[in-house]
């Protein structure tokens, strides 16, 4: 069983688990329907649960007596243990530099995983999950990147420039760019081009210039 979302012609997105049974896939539960992202986030959250009860999906106890003893103090003493170091430092310096301006929680949370915990998206969500007990599907990502490049993108640019300015005194001399996917085509080399590295795995396709 897994969780679909399906958009209908009034824009409403469904939340629903789905079958896989001999090939064909069967809705088995809606879990909602909404245009409502963040209880989109929600639903999908609902959805591993009921999945889990439905199958009956137990959790295995593997952890030694020792291991128990600390678990119990941590259960009756403390309400929830995360790492914050990285966190101190960065979400002040997040808010400094004026990208507080997004609203979303989404948006801080891409920015300090990026830093602290580089990885795919995936694994982003997965990290949020594990060590701060944050819920987000990857979908919600997505949905995420899309709204910033259409509301957030510009100001965002904006407040990172006038913070480069500030530090620095004046105008940026030295302006840095991600291009490790930037490449140039050409058929011959010559002094000033040279076959190199493909990330896109091109470097099957180059031949010896005669």
């Amino acid at each position: 069983m897994f969780i679909r979302q399906k958009k209908n012609k009034s824009g409403k997105i469904s939340v629903q688990v789905i079958l896989k049974s001999r090939g064909k896939f069967e809705v088995i539960h809606t879990l909602g329907c909404t245009k409502d992202l963040e209880e989109v986030e929600k639903l999908f959250l609902i959805g591993k649960i009921w999945i889990e009860q439905k199958m009956g999906m137990q959790p295995i106890d593997l952890v030694s007596a020792n291991d128990r003893l600390v678990l119990n103090f941590l259960d009756n003493g403390l309400d929830w243990i995360r790492p914050a170091g990285a966190e101190l430092v960065l979400n002040p310096l997040f808010d400094a530099i004026g990208f507080n301006l997004v609203s979303e929680p989404m948006f801080r949370y891409l920015v300090l995983c990026r830093l602290i915990y580089p990885g795919s998206k995936l694994r982003t969500t997965e990290y949020l999950a594990r060590h701060h007990a944050v819920y987000i599907d990857v979908e919600s990502v997505y949905r995420f990147m899309d709204r910033f490049a259409k509301h957030y993108r510009t100001d965002i640019e904006q407040a990172s420039y006038e913070h480069t300015v500030k530090i620095m005194g004046g105008s940026p001399q030295v302006v840095f760019y991600d291009v490790t996917t930037l490449y140039f085509e050409a058929s011959h080399e010559d002094d000033l081009r040279k076959m190199g590295f493909s990330k896109d795995g091109k470097a099957q396709n180059m031949k010896a210039t005669p």
